[in-house]
């Protein structure tokens, strides 16, 4: 509270006391309490003070009366404090068995009880037991029905099982929790129903429970899912127009709507969208993606691909594309170049199919063969194996020279050998 607060209110008790003053010098009351043939009588000054400080004895003597059981109380819930710390702190190093001990003993006082259940359930999942996961998670529906379903809805995304996720969070009581309309909209895009999570948003924003960052991104994942489930041209412009221009602008957007016009067979409107948004901020998922379908030349693309390597060039993507549009040009020598570039900086599986790709049309199949099984590789996380040498283009066997003789039957050099002669 500001200083002048304090000052108005001071002066306020001032006044009321004085004027109380004021009246009770005048006249000081008379109080008279008979009980049982006992009579006491005082002023009202005096009764008021007797009565307010039999309260205060008797509050005295029930805190006295109290004072162990608080104690304990209070023990108690600071030992289950430190319990939950301790175990929220194995948990984030990895020692899951002694999280669990330590918020299973927590969890016995009702104050932390929700807290160390959620812990230990995330814990139990983090080192795979399930068993242990399930016990928590019962318990944890005794205590707090709602933290146990939105714990059951994650795992049940987590595995895959969206549908089991969204039944779980309609049954939950309205106006849902954000943390549970987050969990439907994820659910929602996991069933391709981008629509109807796309309504969910106003709400969660309005709750102003997520960083804004987090909700932009979010934003971002809706707005990709209604650019990939569009079926046309038109629903596609008309779905990127109902965008605002910040979203619009988003690499995971931009993305979505490039692999969307590809796939309609709109190669230029992906093109068009890449190079822009590329001009504003590198990414490593357009940039692979670049020129990927349609019929358009290449040379375009391809001058505009190499003008980006001078600011980057330690891109692995980047070369990767350069490959691919080198090789169906049918610049053998420069796809191959950059696709070994490519493999120098990151061993990446799509490098190594390009490679293959390059070889094969060649004519080098067992290289090619080779490129294609490190791909395959490379996708199961092992060490790709170096390709063979190239074949070397055997030396043409020398013609047998015929000997030369002059009108008068010498043998002639092959030099002196000459139809003049």
């Amino acid at each position: 509270m500001k200083a002048w607060r304090w000052v108005l209110l001071s002066l306020l008790l001032i006044l009321l006391v004085a004027l109380a003053w004021r009246e009770l010098s005048r006249d000081p009351g008379y109080v008279q309490i008979i009980w049982r043939g006992y009579s006491i009588e005082s002023s009202l000054v005096i009764g008021v003070g007797l009565i307010v400080g039999a309260w205060l004895a008797l509050k005295v003597l029930i805190g006295l009366l109290l004072f162990p059981f608080r104690a304990l109380s209070r023990r108690s819930r600071r030992v289950a404090r430190r319990r939950l710390a301790e175990g929220v702190l194995a948990a984030h190093h990895g020692q899951h068995a002694r999280a669990q001990r330590l918020l299973r003993k927590a969890a016995g006082n009702e104050y932390v009880q929700t807290a160390a259940l959620v812990t230990a359930v995330v814990a139990a999942d983090a080192c795979d037991d399930q068993a242990g996961a399930e016990a928590l998670l019962t318990e944890l529906d005794a205590h707090d029905p709602t933290e146990a379903t939105l714990l059951r809805g994650r795992r049940w995304l987590a595995a895959g099982d969206a549908q089991a996720t969204l039944n779980a969070v309609d049954s939950l009581p309205e106006p849902l929790l954000p943390a549970a309309i987050r969990l439907k909209i994820e659910a929602l895009l996991d069933l391709n129903r981008a629509r109807e999570a796309q309504t969910l948003l106003p709400e969660l924003r309005r709750s102003k429970s997520l960083p804004e960052v987090v909700m932009a991104e979010l934003d971002a994942k809706v707005a990709s899912a209604l650019l990939v489930a569009a079926d046309s041209r038109d629903s596609l412009r008309t779905e990127l127009g109902n965008l605002s221009k910040t979203l619009r602008q988003h690499p995971e957007v931009v993305f979505a709507y490039a692999r969307s016009a590809q796939r309609l067979g709109q190669a230029e409107l992906a093109d068009d969208a890449i190079e822009g948004s590329l001009s504003r901020q590198w990414s490593e998922a357009l940039v692979a993606i670049y020129g990927l379908a349609g019929n358009l030349p290449h040379a375009t693309r391809l001058k505009r691909a190499e003008g980006w390597l001078a600011q980057h060039a330690d891109s692995p993507a980047l070369h990767v594309t350069l490959g691919r549009l080198c090789r169906e040009d049918g610049l053998w020598g420069k796809a191959e170049a950059y696709l070994q570039a490519a493999l120098q900086f990151d061993a990446r599986a799509d490098a190594w199919e390009e490679l293959a790709a390059t070889l094969a049309a060649q004519g080098e199949e067992a290289r090619a063969r080779k490129a294609l099984q490190n791909a395959l590789r490379v996708q199961r996380g092992e060490v790709p194996a170096p390709l063979p040498n190239r074949p070397r283009v055997a030396a043409a066997a020398p013609q047998a020279v015929l000997e030369s003789r002059s009108s008068m039957g010498v043998p002639m050099l092959p030099l002196e050998a000459s139809p003049d002669r």
